[in-house]
Protein backbone atom coordinates (compact mmCIF):
# COMPACT_ATOMS: atom_id res chain seq x y z
CA UNK A 1 0.00 0.00 0.00
CA UNK A 2 1.18 3.38 -0.78
CA UNK A 3 2.23 5.72 2.25
CA UNK A 4 -0.79 8.51 2.40
CA UNK A 5 -3.16 6.31 0.42
CA UNK A 6 -6.25 3.97 1.52
CA UNK A 7 -7.96 2.46 -1.39
CA UNK A 8 -10.56 0.81 0.85
CA UNK A 9 -10.99 3.72 2.82
CA UNK A 10 -10.34 1.90 6.03
CA UNK A 11 -8.49 4.61 7.99
CA UNK A 12 -10.62 7.38 6.94
CA UNK A 13 -13.92 5.93 7.46
CA UNK A 14 -12.56 4.81 11.20
CA UNK A 15 -13.88 6.69 13.83
CA UNK A 16 -10.67 5.60 16.13
CA UNK A 17 -10.43 8.68 17.77
CA UNK A 18 -6.17 8.23 17.33
CA UNK A 19 -6.51 7.44 13.97
CA UNK A 20 -4.85 9.71 11.56
CA UNK A 21 -6.67 8.79 8.07
CA UNK A 22 -3.57 7.95 6.52
CA UNK A 23 -1.41 4.89 5.64
CA UNK A 24 1.99 4.65 6.32
CA UNK A 25 2.94 2.65 2.96
CA UNK A 26 5.01 0.32 5.44
CA UNK A 27 2.31 -1.14 7.52
CA UNK A 28 -1.03 -2.61 7.04
CA UNK A 29 -2.24 -0.46 10.30
CA UNK A 30 -3.68 2.85 9.60
CA UNK A 31 -1.30 5.43 11.07
CA UNK A 32 -1.54 6.40 14.62
CA UNK A 33 -1.58 9.97 15.65
CA UNK A 34 1.48 11.37 17.71
CA UNK A 35 1.57 11.24 21.29
CA UNK A 36 1.46 15.48 21.57
CA UNK A 37 -2.63 14.80 20.14
CA UNK A 38 -5.25 15.24 23.12
CA UNK A 39 -7.97 12.47 22.02
CA UNK A 40 -9.99 13.16 25.45
CA UNK A 41 -10.35 16.73 26.83
CA UNK A 42 -10.63 16.66 30.77
CA UNK A 43 -14.23 19.26 31.03
CA UNK A 44 -14.23 19.28 34.29
CA UNK A 45 -11.45 19.81 37.52
CA UNK A 46 -11.08 15.96 38.51
CA UNK A 47 -10.35 14.73 35.15
CA UNK A 48 -7.36 14.16 33.06
CA UNK A 49 -7.12 15.05 28.91
CA UNK A 50 -5.79 11.36 27.39
CA UNK A 51 -3.61 12.07 25.18
CA UNK A 52 -2.97 9.41 21.84
CA UNK A 53 0.21 6.83 22.12
CA UNK A 54 1.81 7.65 18.95
CA UNK A 55 1.26 3.65 18.29
CA UNK A 56 -2.08 2.94 18.93
CA UNK A 57 -5.43 4.28 17.11
CA UNK A 58 -7.54 4.10 20.35
CA UNK A 59 -7.43 6.90 22.98
CA UNK A 60 -6.75 5.47 26.22
CA UNK A 61 -9.15 4.38 28.90
CA UNK A 62 -10.77 7.47 30.47
CA UNK A 63 -9.05 8.50 33.59
CA UNK A 64 -9.81 10.51 37.02
CA UNK A 65 -7.50 13.08 39.16
CA UNK A 66 -6.03 11.59 42.65
CA UNK A 67 -7.83 12.26 45.77
CA UNK A 68 -5.22 13.82 46.49
CA UNK A 69 -6.18 16.57 44.05
CA UNK A 70 -7.07 19.38 45.57
CA UNK A 71 -10.32 20.71 42.70
CA UNK A 72 -11.52 23.72 44.90
CA UNK A 73 -9.13 25.75 47.02
CA UNK A 74 -10.32 27.76 50.42
CA UNK A 75 -9.56 31.27 49.90
CA UNK A 76 -11.74 32.06 53.03
CA UNK A 77 -11.15 31.11 56.86
CA UNK A 78 -14.31 29.87 56.92
CA UNK A 79 -14.23 27.82 53.54
CA UNK A 80 -13.22 24.33 53.19
CA UNK A 81 -11.08 23.25 50.03
CA UNK A 82 -12.59 20.39 48.37
CA UNK A 83 -10.48 17.50 46.86
CA UNK A 84 -11.69 14.42 43.92
CA UNK A 85 -12.94 11.61 45.29
CA UNK A 86 -10.69 9.41 42.98
CA UNK A 87 -13.81 8.50 41.40
CA UNK A 88 -15.95 11.01 39.73
CA UNK A 89 -14.76 13.89 36.96
CA UNK A 90 -16.41 16.24 38.56
CA UNK A 91 -15.08 18.39 41.94
CA UNK A 92 -17.71 17.99 45.48
CA UNK A 93 -20.01 20.12 46.35
CA UNK A 94 -18.38 23.19 48.28
CA UNK A 95 -18.48 22.66 52.08
CA UNK A 96 -17.56 25.04 54.89
CA UNK A 97 -16.50 25.19 58.19
CA UNK A 98 -19.26 24.52 60.71
CA UNK A 99 -19.71 27.04 63.78
CA UNK A 100 -17.62 25.27 66.03
CA UNK A 101 -14.43 26.53 64.27
CA UNK A 102 -12.50 29.62 65.38
CA UNK A 103 -11.60 31.45 62.59
CA UNK A 104 -10.08 34.57 64.38
CA UNK A 105 -8.67 33.99 68.10
CA UNK A 106 -9.12 36.97 70.70
CA UNK A 107 -6.08 38.61 71.26
CA UNK A 108 -4.74 39.08 74.77
CA UNK A 109 -6.00 41.96 76.63
CA UNK A 110 -8.47 40.81 77.94
CA UNK A 111 -11.64 42.59 75.99
CA UNK A 112 -11.49 40.85 72.55
CA UNK A 113 -13.98 37.82 72.10
CA UNK A 114 -13.14 34.70 69.24
CA UNK A 115 -15.05 34.16 65.85
CA UNK A 116 -16.47 31.48 65.00
CA UNK A 117 -17.43 30.40 61.73
CA UNK A 118 -21.47 30.35 61.17
CA UNK A 119 -21.66 27.19 59.70
CA UNK A 120 -22.96 28.98 56.09
CA UNK A 121 -20.71 31.83 54.90
CA UNK A 122 -16.82 30.67 53.57
CA UNK A 123 -15.66 34.45 55.69
CA UNK A 124 -15.42 35.05 59.33
CA UNK A 125 -18.17 37.78 60.89
CA UNK A 126 -16.56 40.84 61.72
CA UNK A 127 -14.56 41.43 64.61
CA UNK A 128 -16.23 41.99 67.60
CA UNK A 129 -15.20 43.09 71.46
CA UNK A 130 -16.72 42.48 74.52
CA UNK A 131 -19.50 44.25 76.03
CA UNK A 132 -19.00 47.70 78.12
CA UNK A 133 -20.27 45.06 81.48
CA UNK A 134 -17.57 42.79 81.69
CA UNK A 135 -15.20 42.91 83.64
CA UNK A 136 -11.48 42.23 82.60
CA UNK A 137 -9.21 42.79 85.72
CA UNK A 138 -10.90 41.82 88.97
CA UNK A 139 -10.02 43.76 92.29
CA UNK A 140 -6.50 42.78 93.84
CA UNK A 141 -7.17 44.18 97.32
CA UNK A 142 -9.26 46.92 99.25
CA UNK A 143 -7.88 49.72 97.63
CA UNK A 144 -8.48 48.50 94.22
CA UNK A 145 -11.12 48.79 91.81
CA UNK A 146 -12.16 46.16 89.20
CA UNK A 147 -11.85 47.51 85.24
CA UNK A 148 -14.13 46.69 82.63
CA UNK A 149 -13.96 46.85 79.15
CA UNK A 150 -15.36 49.62 77.18
CA UNK A 151 -17.25 47.79 74.51
CA UNK A 152 -14.70 49.12 71.90
CA UNK A 153 -11.23 48.39 72.39
CA UNK A 154 -9.76 44.85 72.89
CA UNK A 155 -7.66 45.65 75.21
CA UNK A 156 -8.41 46.36 79.41
CA UNK A 157 -8.36 50.05 80.73
CA UNK A 158 -5.47 50.86 82.70
CA UNK A 159 -5.07 49.48 86.17
CA UNK A 160 -6.70 52.52 89.21
CA UNK A 161 -6.59 52.52 92.39
CA UNK A 162 -8.72 54.47 95.25
CA UNK A 163 -7.48 57.37 95.54
CA UNK A 164 -5.52 59.05 97.80
CA UNK A 165 -7.36 59.75 101.20
CA UNK A 166 -10.71 57.52 100.42
CA UNK A 167 -11.90 54.88 102.44
CA UNK A 168 -11.11 51.18 101.30
CA UNK A 169 -14.16 49.10 100.82
CA UNK A 170 -12.91 46.57 103.50
CA UNK A 171 -11.45 44.05 104.72
CA UNK A 172 -8.48 43.99 107.05
CA UNK A 173 -8.97 47.60 108.22
CA UNK A 174 -11.90 49.45 107.70
CA UNK A 175 -12.32 52.26 106.95
CA UNK A 176 -8.54 52.34 106.46
CA UNK A 177 -7.72 55.15 104.11
CA UNK A 178 -6.39 54.32 100.78
CA UNK A 179 -3.09 55.50 99.61
CA UNK A 180 -3.49 55.72 96.06
CA UNK A 181 -0.55 53.52 95.59
CA UNK A 182 -0.94 50.43 96.27
CA UNK A 183 -4.26 48.10 96.18
CA UNK A 184 -3.97 46.21 99.71
CA UNK A 185 -4.28 48.21 102.47
CA UNK A 186 -1.47 47.03 105.45
CA UNK A 187 -2.22 43.15 106.81
CA UNK A 188 -0.53 44.81 109.72
CA UNK A 189 -3.82 46.92 110.67
CA UNK A 190 -5.63 44.87 113.50
CA UNK A 191 -8.80 46.97 113.99
CA UNK A 192 -10.11 50.44 113.38
CA UNK A 193 -7.77 53.00 114.31
CA UNK A 194 -4.91 50.63 115.49
CA UNK A 195 -1.81 49.43 113.76
CA UNK A 196 0.72 47.07 115.16
CA UNK A 197 4.47 45.97 114.16
CA UNK A 198 6.49 48.26 112.22
CA UNK A 199 3.44 50.65 111.50
CA UNK A 200 1.59 53.51 112.95
CA UNK A 201 -2.08 54.75 112.19
CA UNK A 202 -2.08 58.77 112.67
CA UNK A 203 -5.75 59.88 111.55
CA UNK A 204 -6.71 56.40 110.52
CA UNK A 205 -4.16 55.67 107.98
CA UNK A 206 -1.60 53.17 108.21
CA UNK A 207 1.71 54.30 107.01
CA UNK A 208 5.43 53.16 107.86
CA UNK A 209 6.82 53.73 110.81
CA UNK A 210 11.00 55.51 110.90
CA UNK A 211 13.66 53.47 109.54
CA UNK A 212 11.35 51.01 107.70
CA UNK A 213 11.94 50.03 104.08
CA UNK A 214 9.95 52.39 101.90
CA UNK A 215 9.59 52.87 98.24
CA UNK A 216 7.46 56.21 97.64
CA UNK A 217 7.19 58.97 100.30
CA UNK A 218 3.42 58.28 100.89
CA UNK A 219 4.29 54.99 102.38
CA UNK A 220 6.07 57.16 105.02
CA UNK A 221 4.14 58.21 108.24
CA UNK A 222 7.53 61.20 108.14
CA UNK A 223 6.12 61.64 104.47
CA UNK A 224 9.93 61.45 103.40
CA UNK A 225 11.17 57.85 102.02
CA UNK A 226 15.50 57.85 101.14
CA UNK A 227 16.70 55.80 98.30
CA UNK A 228 13.47 55.14 96.74
CA UNK A 229 13.78 52.67 93.97
CA UNK A 230 15.23 50.28 95.03
CA UNK A 231 13.64 50.25 98.56
CA UNK A 232 15.18 53.29 100.75
CA UNK A 233 13.98 53.89 104.45
CA UNK A 234 11.62 56.23 105.83
CA UNK A 235 12.84 59.29 107.88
Amino acid sequence: MTGGTDPANECTQSNAQCNTGDCSGTAAACEAAAASVVCRAAPNPCDIAENCTGTATGCPADDVEPATTVCRAAPNPCDIAENCNGTATTCPADAVEPGTTVCRPAVAGGCDVAENCNGVATTCPADDVEPGTTVCRGVAGDCDVAEVCNGVSNACPNDILIADGQPSTGGNCDPYLCDGLIATCPSTCAANGDCVGPTTCPTNVCCLASAQACTANAECCGGSCNGGSPPGNCD
